[in-house]
């Protein structure tokens, strides 16, 4: 009878919660599910899409701008090494003075190092041996001559006595020549770079150049409204020489540190999430390259030079036996040698001159208001920008090749071993980095690495 009451009672449950509790909670969901999705469609959703946009927005900006403040000092640190090394290549080429402190002069480098005392003492002992080896060469030719040796009918003493008299007179005008011809070529090579600078004795700057070009889209708008027109992509009067440029692509008005350097005078300017940093590392990193090896080159044509300079009497000693002809030889070297710098500055002023020209707005090649223009117009001018740069390796040597071709030929091989060293440096460099890493890399696991090390070997 239990049993019977107790079923009867499952089914009375049954009964009442499949026909009114069931029902009756589907009815509550539904109009939930209802209510909650109208809300969340209606209100919720324009809040929160409002509220985390802005949120992301906000987030993204931030992140990126303490990015673009890290690229920014990776930039300037690029950009100074540059400045440096061109300030080097500067002094070796003769284009800043250097001053001996001893004695006041002051001139190139080239000059003040031939007119040391020590350069001196060792010339003049040249001098001296080549003057001693002139009167054995002479006798030696007199002999032949006289006893009727000489392949060429007129090649009298009298002749050799002629050729001696000319080898003296070298002698006495050689230091004088040499100063006059550096002094000369100096002076060439001032009048040159003054065509390109102008008025200023200031050499153009690379690397003030190439971070004017990397912020002509930068200027901060919300801080000048008005520059919206010298932005790259909302207006034509950009140049890298503007009104909102001309601070940093000209010298410092105090003459000490260049304005590109001053990060709060930068961020005063730019809108720093703005600036081309793909373009400015990139072309610093190519420069540093290229002004590495200038800078070798440079050096190289000081020695050489000297070199040439202190072979010159055993040159000269040699004309009562060939009439000259060895010491023309050594001549047109010594010339193109010595003159060998007016490609690669007459490259680099060009190079510098084009850059202005091309980034100032004022050359389109698609229309600048499609976004495909813009893209066109800047694969174009970066491509170019860096042709030119290694289009100064040939510069270098092609004005040289009018002098001398042979010295011509010695430029590119000397650029070419230089580009040899300059790679082997970058991988040394990178073969360093590693290795620096390896070892943070070991301090940071608390050594770890290097029992595992000691262990494998």
């Amino acid at each position: 009878m239990i049993i019977v009451q107790m079923g009867f009672l499952s089914d009375a449950l049954d009964f009442v919660y499949n026909k009114i509790l069931d029902p009756a909670f589907d009815f509550i969901n539904d109009m939930l599910n209802t209510i909650l999705t109208y809300l969340f469609n209606t209100v919720l959703t324009p809040v929160l899409d409002s509220v985390l946009g802005i949120a992301i927005d906000f987030a993204v900006d931030l992140i990126w701008e303490f990015l673009a403040l890290r690229l920014l000092m990776v930039e300037q640190g690029v950009l100074l090494i540059l400045d440096v090394m061109q300030k080097m290549f500067n002094i070796y080429i003769g284009l800043t003075p250097v001053t001996n402190t001893e004695t006041g002069a002051e001139g190139s480098l080239m000059l003040i190092l031939l007119r040391h005392s020590l350069v001196i003492n060792v010339m003049l002992r040249i001098l001296f041996a080549g003057f001693v080896f002139t009167f054995l060469c002479a006798i030696f030719a007199t002999i032949r001559a006289a006893g009727n040796l000489e392949v060429r009918q007129d090649r009298t003493v009298a002749h050799v006595v002629r050729e001696t008299g000319r080898a003296m007179l070298r002698f006495v005008m050689a230091p004088v020549m040499a100063i006059f011809l550096i002094l000369m070529a100096d002076a060439i090579l001032h009048s040159l770079n003054g065509a390109f600078t102008g008025d200023t004795e200031e050499p153009f700057s690379l690397a003030r150049t190439i971070f004017c070009i990397s912020t002509l889209d930068a200027v901060d708008t919300k801080k000048f409204p008005a520059a919206e027109a010298y932005n790259s992509s909302t207006g034509m009067k950009g140049a890298i020489d503007d009104t909102y440029r001309e601070a940093f692509y000209n010298p410092p008005e105090d003459g000490k540190v260049d304005y590109y350097l001053k990060t709060d005078i930068v961020l005063d300017t730019f809108n720093v999430k703005k600036i081309d940093f793909l373009l400015g590392i990139l072309l610093a990193i190519l420069f540093v390259l290229i002004l590495l090896i200038a800078d070798l080159y440079a050096i190289e044509r000081i020695f050489g030079v000297l070199v040439l300079l202190f072979v010159e009497p055993f040159f000269i000693a040699t004309m009562p036996l060939d009439d000259g002809k060895r010491f023309d030889k050594w001549q047109e070297l010594f010339f193109g040698k010595l003159f060998s710098a007016y490609g690669i500055v007459i490259g680099m002023n060009l190079y510098l001159v084009l850059m202005g020209a091309l980034f100032g707005n004022k050359l389109s090649f698609l229309d600048p208001t499609q976004l495909q223009g813009k893209v066109y117009d800047y694969i174009v001018k970066l491509i170019f920008m860096i042709g030119c740069g290694f289009a100064l390796w040939v510069t270098a040597s092609l004005v040289t090749s009018i002098i001398s071709p042979e010295v011509a030929q010695q430029e590119q091989q000397t650029m070419a071993k230089a580009h040899e060293k300059a790679m082997d440096i970058k991988k040394k460099a990178e073969k360093a980095a590693k290795m620096i890493a390896a070892v943070a890399a070991t301090v940071a696991t608390g050594g770890a690495a290097a029992p595992a090390a000691g262990a494998a070997a």
